[in-house]
């Protein structure tokens, strides 16, 4: 792959869009310059293909080395909450939730590999899983504090639930 589409690979991993509407509705594709300085404006060093390389390493290894993303956003309608933890070898996790106020409502502890298998990926060299942990418990419309805890890391994860409609009067 050459430089361009690494560029282009870097800016979809990173949510950048390569091309956009001008004011007379003609579709454009941004120039080569643009794209690295919108990734630069996200903290991303895009200016060689060794930055955009390096760039593209650091991405897929943070977003599979953390056990989880650090906001979950739900529907009440699909709930029980699924919570996507990655791993890189056979762990046990140890969870708590807790309501907005800090009181706890549920904890639990699971081998992270009898959970059902979302997905998985060689990241240069390391093996990740990540697997679903069923949240088997009646959640309101709020926030909630989800602590996670493996052998060797520690996470805590801002779930929301919203309701599926809201009412304007």
């Amino acid at each position: 792959m050459g430089y361009g589409e690494q560029l282009s690979h870097l800016c979809r991993i990173y949510g950048v869009e390569e091309r956009y509407w001008d004011v007379n509705g003609l579709e454009q594709e941004a120039s080569q310059e643009t794209k690295q300085a919108l990734l630069l404006a996200l903290g991303v060093a895009a200016e060689t293909e060794e930055a955009v390389n390096k760039a593209i390493e650091h991405y897929y290894k943070a977003s599979w080395n953390e056990l989880c993303p650090p906001v979950l956003v739900f529907f009440e309608h699909e709930l029980p909450a699924r919570i996507p933890i990655s791993f890189s070898e056979g762990q046990n996790c140890r969870w708590l939730l807790q309501t907005e106020t800090g009181e706890e409502m549920l904890e639990g502890e699971v081998a992270l590999e009898t959970l059902a298998q979302l997905d998985c990926m060689d990241v240069y060299g390391t093996q990740y899983w990540r697997r679903e942990l069923k949240l088997e418990v009646a959640l309101t419309p709020g926030y909630y504090r989800l602590g996670l805890q493996t052998e060797t890391k520690g996470q805590h994860v801002q779930l929301i639930v919203c309701p599926n409609r809201c009412f304007v009067s």
